[in-house]
């Protein structure tokens, strides 16, 4: 959270955000004065200016030019953002007419389109996803030998969700050994919350490398069992090529991180904070995605569910307009997918 900066400084950053995030451009103290209603003299916005950028809100690109905003400058303005704001009548009927203008043949197809309309109402990429209630319990577990070199291993959630593969044995472990493993991990897991046995299945120490490399084949079968109900949607991806704001570089990893499920997934679950959460340049943990934004809108489409609809584009994006979109297509799915629409 940003401190309290008093009226005056706060309400010239918030002219200074606003008017940055509309031009651009550098914004100098005359040209504020002139073109917003705050009842100060250049000279005292000047003096503001400085004290902002000491406080680490402005940066003053050129020793000429005006000040822009750092991302704690967003983050001041994103703060004060208390409730996502209503899109007016006409925008979110321009919106649900888009959504809803054709019958979806699946969820997944809606979904889809979700993200087409997204990227098409805030010129950025889009993300939508989709994660289904996960199984909670481990129902039942089997590990058993067939033939010396290979071992089956079925997994079977509470729901009914199976997992089942065949696994290689490796350095001397035997067909008892296989065995006793399995019986060991059906005593201790069964029964256990899913993510609770991928754990004490990562503490067992195993007594070779065999073993070890057995027991790492069964968490993979644990983490496909947990990850099988996540989809993700990408769309609008091309607009980001029209950002200034994004070197060559820069928008070749965010690219990569956009072709990516798992990246995509990580990105969106990690920024989710109900009802609607920003995520804002050098905030993220990775280095990549230190010039953009991430605007992001939880929905629940029913009790077998959750998922989010995600905004992605340059620090300088218009939050205000971002943020009410993707809080009104998330209650537009949540409509459409059967929960009441209580915006």
């Amino acid at each position: 959270m940003t401190e309290n900066l008093g009226e005056r400084p706060a309400a010239i950053l918030r002219a200074i955000v606003r008017e940055y995030i509309r031009s651009g451009e550098a914004v100098g103290s005359r040209y504020l004065v002139e073109r917003t209603r705050l009842d100060v003299s250049p000279a005292t916005v000047r003096n503001e200016m400085a004290r902002l950028e000491e406080l680490g809100y402005l940066v003053q690109p050129h020793t000429s030019a005006g000040r822009v905003p750092t991302d704690r400058g967003y983050r001041f303005l994103v703060d004060e953002i208390r409730a996502p704001r209503q899109l007016s009548e006409g925008q979110r009927r321009a919106l649900a007419e888009e959504l809803t203008s054709e019958e979806p043949e699946s969820v997944e197809e809606l979904l889809r389109r979700a993200t087409e309309v997204v990227s098409h109402f805030t010129h950025h990429a889009a993300a939508v996803l989709s994660r289904r209630a996960r199984p909670s319990t481990l129902r039942r577990l089997e590990l058993f030998p067939v033939g010396a070199r290979m071992a089956m291993l079925v997994l079977i959630a509470e729901n009914g969700r199976v997992e089942q593969r065949m696994l290689p044995l490796g350095g001397s472990l035997a067909e008892k050994d296989v065995d006793a493993l399995g019986a060991r991990l059906a005593a201790e897991l069964q029964g256990v919350a899913l993510e609770e046995a991928e754990r004490r299945l990562s503490a067992i120490a195993p007594s070779d490398a065999g073993e070890r490399q057995l027991l790492d084949d069964i968490a993979g079968g644990f983490q496909s069992l947990l990850d099988s109900e996540d989809h993700i949607f990408v769309g609008g991806v091309a607009n980001l090529a029209g950002e200034q704001a994004f070197e060559r570089e820069t928008l070749s990893r965010l690219y990569e991180t956009l072709e990516h499920q798992k990246e995509m997934l990580q990105l969106l679950a990690s920024t989710l904070d109900p009802p609607v959460s920003v995520r804002i340049g050098s905030e993220h943990d990775s280095q990549d995605l230190h010039s953009v934004s991430v605007v992001v809108a939880g929905f629940s489409p029913g009790a077998n569910g959750l998922g989010s609809v995600g905004i992605i584009g340059p620090t300088r994006m218009d939050y205000e307009r971002v943020i009410a979109t993707a809080n009104a297509v998330a209650r537009m799915l949540e409509a459409t997918l059967g929960v009441p629409d209580a915006s």
